[in-house]
């Protein structure tokens, strides 16, 4: 290409069109029109408003925008709703009751653990403590907690051991 005499780009794109061969070349009418006519169908399109939530903190993975600010694909992220357990795990006036790893409530215990959390109490003495020391078994108390019904063999066991040591509170 030769040396191109000016600065002005409407000389520029002339000059490079007369230089480019005959089935290559542009007009540099049709260029512009093109160009023109590109802009005008682009403004006209316009994005639909974000109807999905962002899901989460992170940045956008189209235009790295902070998933809580929210941008022009996703809405703003909002964590979801601890809900309130309070309410469905307070047991009923005057009852005792535990909550239970799903989510339900113990309405009645075996009577024995009433008995141990005492003792435990009296002598100073952890459950876990009470459960290994009278059972070998750390979780005996825990289970009984949440529950559990235990077989007439270890209800024994459990007398035998509080008898030995000092009796019922």
């Amino acid at each position: 290409m030769g040396s191109l005499p000016t600065t002005r780009p409407g000389d520029v794109i002339r000059q490079l069109a007369s230089e480019m061969p005959g089935d290559l070349r542009i007009s540099p009418a049709r260029l512009a029109a093109a160009y023109r006519e590109r802009e005008r169908r682009s403004a006209a399109v316009s994005r639909p408003a974000p109807t999905v939530l962002a899901t989460s903190r992170r940045p956008c993975p189209f235009c790295h925008v902070p998933g809580f600010r929210g941008c022009a694909h996703f809405l703003p992220f909002e964590p979801p709703a601890v809900p309130d357990l309070r309410e469905r795990i307070s047991p009923p006036d005057g009852q005792r009751a535990s909550v239970l790893r799903g989510g339900g409530i113990v309405e009645e215990r075996h009577p024995i653990y009433d008995l141990i959390v005492a003792f435990c109490e009296r002598e100073g003495i952890t459950p876990y403590a009470f459960g290994i020391a009278s059972r070998g078994d750390a979780d005996l108390v825990v289970r009984l907690r949440l529950g559990s019904q235990p077989k007439p063999e270890t209800v024994d066991a459990i007398w035998h051991y509080i008898d030995e040591n000092g009796g019922p509170a």
